[in-house]
């Protein structure tokens, strides 16, 4: 068969994505189409795959012994720790690089607290980092820094000539974004241009080309200008500690020197899938990189598209740039293509400007125009929102396109999936299905992953928001991003400590709802009697009457009746305030405090007799949820922890976690 290669790629980076989402369902369609597509020899490579995701891996709680340690980046204290092969990263370390002998003990990174959202775990084990190490206690055989960081931080120190611009200069040419300053990520965050602080296929590949050129230039054998180029992009490889992005770049072009020197056409697709198969092979967590995998599909498509590449390019990602970024301004392509072609004659610039430190002041002033042009663009109001789509639906959409890809050779195959029936199945079933992922994520009641912090989402049927309380941290954007919700109907804060209520001036909403006592400029304070109705869905307040106590005792306690469900929201209360409250059942209790013993009152709850009790918390340092509350209640209730479980969708019949 033709592109076997690019098949096995394909392969592969299912199984690893399905391992990793907790989706090993697709593996059967897969098996399906391997004994279709492939001979049964071919049949050890998928268990080979298979080995590989499976194997149990050791589970380890500390680690001691000799120990590397060397610095990330010349601008921050985190660490890379290496033990026998093993990496973990050592934050905030304010000791030298060397060699020690060591314990420590380990953490686990976080998971995805949203759909669409930041995945801890998926980020630092895509660079190679199997935990965090915490409480580390060494002694330092050998301090000596590394090459490196002795290359980084001189590259940075170089940077100096730049002036205001060092940290800009030296994360674009080297793409290491931690050059940037707070202000200067936001910008490029929210233009959508953080790609370009990565090494990437487009950095790379106008290195490549200008050594190539240049040893041309000047008479020499290309196999000289290949050398040097392969050489420069290894140079890149080590700098940015062999990020996905440049080892896939420089494995690419590996390829086509050899194809090149045996005069043979590199299939691009077969380069792609080549090179996926045995970097995923070995590293099984890039599948759920963004720079694998945006980067290996825009090298195919860029590739292989006849007419019109960069603008094919932009409409076959888009679906999978909304999973990252819902929110596209107007400008956002124009901007990319025309940064994209700029790019060819700035770096080299850049690159001169480290050398001839009298080129400096030119880049200086070639900074100060984009930058002002950028933040001219960036507040540009006009901008679209779209829906995240669903894993379903994505697989619908490139599978289709996967399906055209592989029929290009066979003009029957290929005019058969180019036809206006087969695009109109094809369109038929994918809006379909993002219909019904769409419904099938948003409507109901939502009580959020905000780490150590509380936050409720209830979409009704028509559509309508009541979000309460926000949390803190970026957890509650990412949530209301990937349901595709971008203003509010209506907010209810229980109470103003900040992790209930820190991220309110960030949103956007139209009614605001508090606790009467609580000075806030807007808004409607509310109490004991209050009603609220938002659709079919009724909130009936049963405190504060008085305010006799602190912040958390006066905090807004309600029932909500959802569905002939009613749910008992209790915000911060402790022991005080539940004596007073209507002892009423309920279906679900929300309990207070994040799972604290000072709101432990056994005969409250014994009477309201849920039946299932929600815990809202995150990593702490109050030992939230204390021992014996969980003692209590996990004999008695059905207990969903959001820090264990992640959110809890409630629906008309029935629950789901997420």
């Amino acid at each position: 068969m033709k592109r076997p290669w690019f098949l096995w790629g394909l392969i592969m980076f299912l199984c690893c994505f399905s391992k990793i989402t907790g989706m090993e369902i697709v593996f059967i369609p897969l098996f399906v189409l391997l004994f279709i597509l492939f001979p049964s020899k071919t049949w050890i490579v998928m268990l080979l795959i298979l080995l590989r995701l499976f194997l149990p891996a050791q589970e380890i709680q500390q680690e001691q012994g000799l120990c590397q340690l060397r610095k990330i980046s010349p601008l921050k204290n985190d660490m890379v720790l290496s033990i026998e092969g093993r990496r973990y990263i050592l934050k905030n370390f304010e000791g030298e690089e060397g060699l020690y002998k060591g314990d420590f003990t380990l953490e686990e990174f976080s998971e995805k607290r949203s759909p669409s959202g930041f995945c801890e775990k998926d980020y630092y084990n895509s660079l190679g980092f199997k935990a965090r190490g915490l409480q580390w206690r060494g002694e330092a055989l050998e301090v000596k820094p590394f090459l490196l960081t002795i290359i980084r931080q001189k590259i940075f120190d170089r940077a100096a000539v730049f002036g205001e611009y060092q940290g800009l200069a030296y994360s674009l040419v080297f793409g290491l974004k931690e050059g940037l300053s707070p202000d200067e990520k936001t910008l490029f965050s929210s233009i959508g241009l953080m790609h370009l602080f990565v090494v990437s296929g487009l950095h790379l590949g106008i290195y490549y080309r200008s050594c190539l050129y240049i040893v041309k230039h000047f008479g020499g054998p290309h196999i000289c200008g290949e050398i040097l180029g392969l050489s420069l992009i290894f140079f890149f490889c080590c700098l940015s500690d062999f990020h996905v992005s440049s080892v896939r770049t420089f494995l690419i072009y590996i390829l086509e020197s050899i194809a090149f020197h045996r005069k043979k056409k590199l299939d691009p697709l077969e380069a792609m899938g080549f090179v996926g198969f045995f970097l995923l092979f070995y590293r099984p967590s890039y599948a759920t990189s963004f720079s694998f995998i945006l980067g290996t599909l825009s090298y195919g498509i860029l590739r292989v598209a006849r007419v019109n590449s960069l603008i094919f390019m932009y409409v076959l990602m888009f679906p999978l740039q909304l999973i990252f970024v819902s929110e596209i301004k107007i400008l956002y392509y124009l901007v990319n293509s025309l940064l994209a072609g700029l790019m060819v004659v700035i770096l080299p610039i850049l690159m001169l400007g480290f050398v001839f430190s009298f080129l400096a002041q030119a880049v200086g002033y070639l900074f100060t125009a984009l930058m002002g042009s950028l933040e001219f663009v960036n507040k540009i109001p006009w901008a679209w929102h779209f829906t995240p789509p669903g894993w379903l639906s994505l697989f619908v959409f490139y599978g289709f396109l996967f399906a055209g890809v592989l029929a290009r050779e066979n003009k029957e195959e290929y005019f058969f999936i180019r036809s206006k029936k087969s695009i109109g199945i094809f369109l038929f079933l994918f809006l379909v299905l993002f219909q019904f992922e769409n419904s099938y994520r948003r409507f109901g009641l939502h009580f959020l992953d905000v780490g150590q912090g509380d936050s409720s989402l209830l979409i009704t049927d028509s559509g309508k928001t009541l979000l309460i309380d926000t949390g803190r941290g970026r957890a509650i954007h990412e949530h209301l991003q990937s349901l595709g919700i971008y203003s509010l109907d209506m907010v209810i804060i229980t109470h103003f400590d900040e992790d209930h209520s820190k991220e309110l001036n960030k949103l956007h909403y139209k009614k605001l709802y508090y606790p009467k006592g609580s000075h806030y400029p807007q808004g409607y304070p509310l109490e004991e009697g209050d009603v609220i109705q938002i659709d079919d869905v009724s909130l009936r307040f049963i405190s504060p009457a008085e305010l006799r106590y602190d912040d958390n005792e006066d905090c807004l306690v309600f029932v909500m009746n959802y569905k002939g469900k009613k749910i008992l929201y209790t915000g911060d209360v402790g022991i005080k305030r539940l004596k007073e409250l209507p002892r009423e059942r309920v279906d679900i209790l929300k309990y207070p405090h994040h799972g604290s013993r000072h709101s432990l009152e056994r005969s409250y709850y014994d009477a309201v007799d849920p039946q299932i009790v929600i815990l809202s918390y995150g990593r702490n340092n109050y030992g939230h949820p204390h021992p014996e509350v969980m003692q209590y209640l996990e004999p008695q209730f059905k207990v969903f922890e959001t820090f264990n479980d992640g959110s809890l969708h409630l629906k008309n019949r029935g629950y789901r976690s997420y």
